[in-house]
């Protein structure tokens, strides 16, 4: 797969990950950066070594990243799953994963040879667009984009709640007069724009 399919890819795993873990806030951002970068580690440990699909494909790399998870969780969560979104998005390529490698250097796949996907091809570009696809509603889920939206009248609600016809509130004001040497109380109720209503309560000390 291409770069900026495996990006895509590392960047969703993460953010589902996330969204099972709850890391949301400035830690979501800062993981959805590190996701991007270990997304593309493969390819740039495989560049260091000068063998292709080799030591940067392997799956003792995940060791070394979920020690990541001790000093920060969320680091670690990003750095692990946008690794294993590589892993799984090369094993169904046409020259497979040597996940095993050193102790062996087959190459493991998932899919048929026909079914498997070629770097570069349009099934590649297609891939990239079918996760980017899955992406943009995720991230906008997961940031919350999608708990405010405006309605109809320029106001603000929650999105995917029902909305009901809320009542129209009129300001009153209360007077309370006490007349102390009588048991009743008597309570008056001014409306504003309306004709005052006049309620007593009897016994009441």
């Amino acid at each position: 797969m291409r770069f900026y399919t495996h990006i895509t890819a590392g960047i969703l795993f993460f953010v589902l990950f996330a969204y099972i873990f709850d890391i949301r806030d400035m830690q979501l951002y800062v993981g959805i950066l590190i996701a991007a970068l270990i997304s593309v580690l493969p390819d740039i440990i495989d560049r260091i070594t000068e063998k292709h699909r080799g030591m940067g494909h392997s799956l003792i790399i995940l060791f070394p990243l979920g020690l990541l998870m001790v000093g920060n969780f969320e680091i670690g969560v990003a750095a692990v799953s946008a690794f294993i979104s590589h892993i799984v998005f090369d094993i169904i390529t046409v020259r497979g994963c040597p996940l095993l490698y050193p102790l062996t250097k087959t190459n493991y796949v998932a899919l048929s040879k026909k079914r498997r996907i070629k770097t570069g091809t349009k099934q590649d570009k297609a891939v990239f667009c079918f996760l980017i696809i899955l992406l943009i509603p995720s991230l906008l889920l997961i940031t919350g984009a999608f708990t405010i939206l405006p309605n109809g009248n320029g106001s603000v609600a929650a999105a995917g709640v029902n909305q009901t016809n809320q009542s129209t509130f009129k300001q009153v004001n209360v007077n309370i007069n006490i007349d102390e040497n009588t048991k009743n109380k008597k309570i008056t109720i001014e409306k504003v724009n309306e004709n005052t209503t006049t309620i007593t309560i009897e016994d009441i000390t």
